[in-house]
């Protein structure tokens, strides 16, 4: 395995040791001019490069580089892996595009006007420009599901409208797209011949489904969503420590904090969820910030399998979400405090 990786994991290794630091990001929430944010950006190690030329562009123009850099970093990954473990990435990019349906979906559930929708949505592997105007100038969703390309997504989704019409939330819709996003995923890791490899792509895609799953149960819960159509749309295709039993029946909890305790008393996420109460949005960025220190777990190890690969691809891509709630927040007017407080620090 050192022949197939030697020369990615050198590469990343080094590159590794240029994630922005703290000071780094105080750095650039002191910047009071957009200019000079998009100079200051384009002079970081490892990430500058996505900002070149971007210094007369608006915020706007520079979320969405942020995102197309995400699928040209996948890309240079894969080049540098060699074998048949390189199909793997292919399933990765699979993901990322629906990760951009889940944004056109939430972009046509709010019935944004086309050019904002578009501001906001990057061409992805099989969802080129024109595919995602003409889905976005369908006439409503279901017009819209039909011109997605794909008959069991397309099924899974026409099957949640039911559900959203009457939640008037795109959260079944979103839970339809990420299944079918982590069964591509975990289909690639079964198909990994390197058991390293395959071990650790489990433990890594088996934990984010995890804390997708209490994500998913706390904003059902907020929502007052029954039983019945809790247990129709937890459609994420896997429970690695989480049981489904357990969070169905947390929906009949009194409160937010019996579900909080119970799932830190019964699973291995008890610390990010004590720490982050009762609050959803907390609770995402310290589940994120738990996610965070299981990518980084991996570097402990031996780094010749492709789950190392992948580690240091999320810890990029948290990188890029770093940069990309700068200049949201920027864009917003946001106090500085209150950016830093969404800023999940890589080591």
């Amino acid at each position: 395995m050192a022949k197939v990786y030697g020369y990615a994991v050198a590469r990343l290794r080094a590159r590794r040791g240029f994630f922005p630091t703290l000071s780094d990001y105080e750095d650039l929430l002191k910047i009071a001019t957009p200019k000079e944010l998009m100079h200051a950006l384009s002079r970081l190690p490892i990430y500058g490069r996505y900002f070149e030329g971007l210094e007369e562009a608006g915020l706007d123009d520079v979320e969405r580089r942020l995102k197309e850099a995400q699928v040209e970093v996948l890309s240079d990954l894969k080049d540098m892996v060699r074998g048949p473990s390189s199909s793997f990435f292919d399933f990765i990019l699979r993901k990322l595009e629906l990760e951009a349906l889940k944004t056109i979906v939430r972009a046509k559930a709010r019935g944004l006007p086309l050019t904002e929708a578009l501001r906001f949505t990057v061409p992805v592997g099989r969802l080129s420009p024109e595919r995602i105007e003409e889905m976005l100038k369908a006439k409503d969703l279901p017009r819209m599901i039909g011109l997605i390309g794909d008959v069991e997504l397309e099924r899974r989704l026409l099957a949640a409208l039911e559900r959203y019409e009457r939640l008037r939330s795109p959260l079944p819709l979103e839970a339809a797209i990420d299944r079918q996003a982590y069964s591509y995923l975990l289909r690639g890791a079964e198909a990994l011949r390197e058991p390293d490899g395959r071990r650790w792509v489990r433990e890594l895609v088996g934990t984010e489904i995890d804390l997708k799953n209490v994500l998913f149960l706390m904003r059902s819960y907020a929502l007052k969503v029954s039983l019945e159509d809790f247990e129709e749309y937890i459609e994420l295709p896997h429970f690695y420590r989480v049981s489904r039993e357990l969070l169905a029946s947390l929906l009949a909890s009194p409160n937010i904090e019996v579900v909080i305790r119970t799932l830190a008393s019964q699973t291995p996420y008890g610390p990010p969820l004590l720490k982050a109460g009762p609050n959803l949005i907390s609770v995402e960025r310290e589940m994120h910030r738990f996610m965070i220190s299981r990518y980084q777990r991996v570097f402990l190890y031996s780094p010749f399998h492709v789950g190392f690969i992948y580690a240091f691809l999320h810890l990029f891509f948290t990188g890029l979400r770093n940069l990309q709630a700068i200049v949201v927040g920027k864009r917003e007017g946001l106090p500085n405090e209150m950016i830093a407080e969404a800023l999940i620090m890589i080591r």
